[in-house]
């Protein structure tokens, strides 16, 4: 089981997918639920490994992790794929130098905004 929120039939099918990898359960967990909430899927995990290994996850919408999981064949993955990539960091200054392919983008942590939710929005619609 890759972490999904729900099998991918039906209407849920249809629903964008965010893979959420964070190594923080709680954080992970309130992410989902707000994701799921926004009406997306949501496939949350804790490790990189992990979402390599899932196939659904590869064809993921967007995907949201946290800074401390930044991996280059997750950043590869998401290039290749042209897939966006949602950094969330408490360090801007910093990671905004490490950004480097045009689908990557940074949220600052903690989330106690609609900033993550608006960023996923505005990179899904650039995708359609």
């Amino acid at each position: 089981m890759c972490g999904h929120s729900g099998p991918p039939d039906g209407d849920n099918a249809r629903r964008p997918l965010i893979v959420v990898l964070d190594p923080d359960e709680a954080l992970r967990e309130a992410l989902r639920f707000s994701l799921e909430t926004e009406g997306y899927r949501v496939s949350a995990l804790s490790e990189v490994a992990a979402l390599l290994a899932c196939p659904d996850c590869r064809a993921a919408a967007c995907f949201v992790i946290d800074e401390a999981c930044q991996d280059p064949k997750l950043t590869a993955l998401s290039a290749a794929r042209r897939t966006p990539l949602v950094i969330l960091s408490s360090h801007l200054d910093r990671l905004a130098r490490t950004a480097r392919h045009p689908r990557v983008s940074l949220v600052e942590k903690p989330l106690i905004t609609d900033a993550l939710s608006r960023q996923i929005a505005a990179e899904l619609a650039a995708e359609g």
